[in-house]
C-alpha cells in the first residue's frame, strides 16, 4: 500500500490527469464503487479454490488502490495537495465507514473459508493430543482385560472410525473463531490507534505555530531519531499493512500458519508501539507547555 498503491493514485492524477477527464467522479462515488469490491470479495475469499481466492486478493487489492485513489481525488477536488485528515467531514465517515466494511468482509471471507476448510492442528498439539488418547485408551485396556477375565465374556475391541481420526486430526472450530477473533482485535486496535496517532502528530508536528522556538522544536522532533523509528514501525504494523501481509498469506495458501504464529509477536509489538508512542505524544505536549 505504501510504496505502490499510494504513489500509483498520485500517478494517476498528476501525470493521467484523472479529475480533468473525469471531473464527475467524486471521492464518495469511489469510496461506494469499493465497498461493491469488498463485498465481492467475501465471495472469493470463502471458497475452497486456491485459484479463486487469489481473485479474490486480487479484487481486494483494486479495492485497496480505489482506496487510496479516493485520497487524492478528494484532495485534487479541493485544490490542496496537503496530506491532513479533515475529522468530521462526511468525506471522512464515508471514507471510515468503507474501511471498516473492507476489513469486516476480508475477516468474514477467511472465517467463512476456515469453517469450510478446517486447517490441520500443530505437530505439538497433535503429538500432545495422541499421548493423551494412548494414556486413557491404556487405562481403558487393562480395565477390559480385568473384566474380561472375571466375566470371561468375548468383547469386541472398538477401531476408531476415519472419520473420528480426520477430525482429531483439525482444528476445532472454536480454536479458530479465537484465534481469528484475536487477529481482528489487534487489526482493530492497530487501525484505531494509527488515526489518533496520526492526528495527534498533524497537530503537534504539521501545524502553524507562532513561536519561533515552537517551530525549532518542531524541527528538532521531525529529524530526532526515535520520531523517524514510531513512524517507520507505524508503518509496519498499521493496519493497512496488517491487511497487505494477510493477503499475501491468502495468496500464498498460508493463512492460517500466518494467524497462528503471528498472534504473540503481533500483539507485543503492537502494544509496545503503542505505548511508546503515547509517552512521546505526551511528552512533546509537555515540552510545548514549557515553552
Amino acid at each position: 500500500t505504501h510504496y505502490v498503491q499510494s504513489p500509483l493514485a498520485e500517478y494517476v492524477e498528476s501525470n493521467l490527469h484523472f479529475t480533468y477527464y473525469f471531473p464527475s467522479i467524486s471521492a464518495n462515488a469511489i469510496s461506494i464503487f469499493h465497498c461493491c469490491l469488498s463485498l465481492i470479495s467475501i465471495k472469493f475469499f470463502s471458497s475452497g479454490s486456491l485459484f479463486r481466492r487469489r481473485i479474490g486478493v486480487l479484487i481486494f487489492e483494486c479495492r485497496s488502490f480505489l482506496d487510496c485513489l479516493d485520497g487524492v481525488i478528494f484532495r485534487a477536488h479541493a485544490k490542496n495537495s496537503h496530506y491532513k485528515s479533515y475529522h468530521g467531514g462526511l468525506g471522512f465517515y464515508v471514507d471510515a465507514l468503507s474501511d471498516v466494511l473492507g476489513g469486516t468482509c476480508l475477516i468474514i471471507g477467511c472465517l467463512l473459508y476456515f469453517y469450510k476448510q478446517r486447517p490441520f492442528r500443530s505437530i505439538t498439539q497433535q503429538v500432545s493430543r495422541s499421548l493423551s488418547t494412548r494414556l486413557s485408551r491404556s487405562s481403558d485396556t487393562e480395565n477390559e482385560e480385568i473384566d474380561l477375565i472375571i466375566l470371561n465374556i468375548d468383547d469386541e475391541q472398538k477401531i476408531p472410525s476415519i472419520n473420528d481420526i480426520n477430525t482429531n486430526l483439525l482444528e476445532t472450530k472454536g480454536r479458530i473463531f479465537i484465534y481469528l477473533g484475536l487477529f481482528t482485535i489487534r487489526y482493530s486496535l492497530a487501525a484505531i490507534f494509527w488515526d489518533r496517532n496520526v492526528q495527534a502528530y498533524e497537530d503537534l508536528l504539521d501545524s502553524y505555530k507562532d513561536k519561533s522556538q515552537q517551530q525549532t522544536l518542531q524541527l528538532t522532533i521531525l529529524h530526532s531519531p526515535l520520531t523517524i523509528l514510531i513512524f517507520y514501525l507505524w508503518r509496519y504494523l498499521c493496519a493497512l499493512s496488517i491487511q497487505d501481509y494477510l493477503l499475501i498469506a491468502i495468496f500464498f495458501d498460508r493463512t492460517w500458519e500466518f494467524i497462528q504464529k503471528t498472534n504473540m509477536l503481533g500483539w507485543i509489538s503492537l502494544l509496545i508501539t503503542i505505548f511508546f508512542t503515547e509517552l512521546h505524544v505526551n511528552q512533546i505536549r509537555s515540552l510545548y507547555y514549557i515553552l
